[in-house]
Protein backbone atom coordinates (compact mmCIF):
# COMPACT_ATOMS: atom_id res chain seq x y z
CA UNK A 1 0.00 0.00 0.00
CA UNK A 2 1.39 3.50 -0.88
CA UNK A 3 1.55 5.48 2.08
CA UNK A 4 2.20 9.05 1.78
CA UNK A 5 2.76 12.29 4.54
CA UNK A 6 0.51 15.02 4.30
CA UNK A 7 2.11 18.59 5.60
CA UNK A 8 0.16 18.48 9.10
CA UNK A 9 1.50 15.06 9.71
CA UNK A 10 -1.13 12.65 9.15
CA UNK A 11 -1.17 10.16 6.29
CA UNK A 12 -2.84 9.66 3.05
CA UNK A 13 -4.64 7.41 2.38
CA UNK A 14 -6.27 7.92 6.92
CA UNK A 15 -6.62 4.43 8.58
CA UNK A 16 -9.84 2.75 8.00
CA UNK A 17 -10.39 0.39 10.50
CA UNK A 18 -13.10 -1.19 8.04
CA UNK A 19 -9.84 -2.78 5.83
CA UNK A 20 -8.86 -6.27 6.04
CA UNK A 21 -6.15 -6.85 8.52
CA UNK A 22 -3.50 -7.32 5.63
CA UNK A 23 -4.19 -3.76 4.73
CA UNK A 24 -4.46 -2.34 8.19
CA UNK A 25 -0.74 -3.94 8.49
CA UNK A 26 0.08 -2.75 5.13
CA UNK A 27 -0.82 0.72 6.00
CA UNK A 28 0.98 0.37 9.30
CA UNK A 29 3.98 -0.79 7.26
CA UNK A 30 3.81 1.99 5.19
CA UNK A 31 4.00 4.40 7.79
CA UNK A 32 6.80 2.52 9.52
CA UNK A 33 8.85 2.93 6.16
CA UNK A 34 8.14 6.92 5.59
CA UNK A 35 9.50 7.00 9.22
CA UNK A 36 12.60 4.78 9.14
CA UNK A 37 13.51 4.80 5.34
CA UNK A 38 12.74 0.78 5.39
CA UNK A 39 11.09 -0.94 2.83
CA UNK A 40 8.52 -3.26 4.30
CA UNK A 41 6.40 -6.24 3.03
CA UNK A 42 3.52 -7.59 5.11
CA UNK A 43 1.81 -11.26 3.70
CA UNK A 44 -1.17 -12.76 4.95
CA UNK A 45 -1.25 -16.53 6.12
CA UNK A 46 -4.80 -17.87 5.77
CA UNK A 47 -7.50 -16.92 7.65
CA UNK A 48 -11.18 -16.11 6.71
CA UNK A 49 -11.92 -12.97 4.47
CA UNK A 50 -13.44 -10.40 5.75
CA UNK A 51 -12.80 -11.27 9.37
CA UNK A 52 -12.75 -8.46 12.09
CA UNK A 53 -9.28 -7.25 13.38
CA UNK A 54 -10.59 -7.58 16.96
CA UNK A 55 -11.13 -11.59 16.92
CA UNK A 56 -7.77 -11.71 14.91
CA UNK A 57 -5.64 -10.63 17.28
CA UNK A 58 -5.13 -13.84 18.29
CA UNK A 59 -7.35 -15.57 16.27
CA UNK A 60 -6.44 -17.74 13.01
CA UNK A 61 -5.25 -15.17 10.39
CA UNK A 62 -1.22 -14.97 10.69
CA UNK A 63 1.40 -12.46 8.71
CA UNK A 64 4.90 -12.69 7.48
CA UNK A 65 6.78 -9.53 7.49
CA UNK A 66 10.23 -8.49 5.47
CA UNK A 67 12.18 -5.51 6.49
CA UNK A 68 14.46 -4.55 3.86
CA UNK A 69 17.40 -2.10 5.10
CA UNK A 70 20.56 -1.04 2.23
CA UNK A 71 21.99 -3.83 3.40
CA UNK A 72 20.02 -5.59 6.02
CA UNK A 73 16.97 -8.11 5.91
CA UNK A 74 15.20 -8.87 8.56
CA UNK A 75 11.93 -11.88 7.53
CA UNK A 76 9.74 -12.47 10.72
CA UNK A 77 6.75 -14.67 11.09
CA UNK A 78 4.45 -16.03 10.80
CA UNK A 79 2.29 -14.41 13.58
CA UNK A 80 -0.78 -12.72 15.20
CA UNK A 81 -2.23 -9.09 13.93
CA UNK A 82 -1.36 -7.71 17.56
CA UNK A 83 2.52 -9.16 16.99
CA UNK A 84 2.67 -8.13 13.75
CA UNK A 85 1.49 -4.73 14.65
CA UNK A 86 3.58 -4.61 18.14
CA UNK A 87 6.92 -5.63 15.66
CA UNK A 88 6.73 -3.01 13.02
CA UNK A 89 6.53 -0.48 16.11
CA UNK A 90 9.49 -2.15 17.42
CA UNK A 91 11.15 -1.72 14.05
CA UNK A 92 10.46 2.14 14.16
CA UNK A 93 11.66 2.56 17.45
CA UNK A 94 14.89 0.31 16.58
CA UNK A 95 15.43 2.41 13.11
CA UNK A 96 14.83 5.57 14.55
CA UNK A 97 17.48 5.09 17.70
CA UNK A 98 20.11 3.60 15.27
CA UNK A 99 19.95 6.25 13.14
CA UNK A 100 20.76 8.50 16.54
CA UNK A 101 23.22 6.78 17.45
CA UNK A 102 26.93 7.63 16.34
CA UNK A 103 28.06 3.96 15.86
CA UNK A 104 25.93 4.16 12.72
Amino acid sequence: MDVTRNENGSHSPAFDEHWEPVEQLRWHAGVVALATGLRIEVTGHGGIPGERVDRLVYGTVRFSLTVRGTQNLIGNGPMHFADAWAFLDGVKTGAIAAAGSPDC
